[in-house]
């Protein structure tokens, strides 16, 4: 799929750059055309839809403007969120470890009922 909207991406830019120098050189391409003997009727070049290439070029620029801020934006978004979750979890096996340490202190100590004889709580 990337190399697909890589090569669309490069195919719509050539169609911009091309719709461009329509639209600027007009008269000089229509020139050009006329000296090697085709359109030698026409005052100007048929409507070939470079304004409409031109359109499309601009509006496929901001979709992946948007799209680039989006994927950054949700990137960060799944880095803070591992952050939080790596914090949890150092949370709770800081307090696993410290539930474990007294309760291996609790069952060292003689006096200390064992944990069958609680489960009647």
């Amino acid at each position: 799929m990337v190399k697909f909207k890589n090569a669309f991406l490069i195919l719509y830019l050539a169609a911009a750059i091309s719709s461009i120098m329509m639209i600027y050189y007009e008269a000089i391409i229509l020139e050009t055309i006329q000296d090697w003997g085709y359109w030698l009727a026409l005052k100007q070049l048929p409507v070939i839809g470079a304004n409409l290439i031109l359109l499309l070029s601009v509006l496929m620029l901001l979709e992946v403007i948007v799209q680039k801020f989006t994927i950054n934006k949700l990137k960060n978004k799944i880095r803070e969120q591992t952050d939080e979750v790596m914090s949890i979890k150092s949370k709770l096996y800081d307090q696993i470890t410290h539930d474990d340490g007294s309760n291996s202190e609790s069952n060292d100590d003689p006096n200390q009922p064992s944990l069958e004889e609680n489960e009647d709580y």
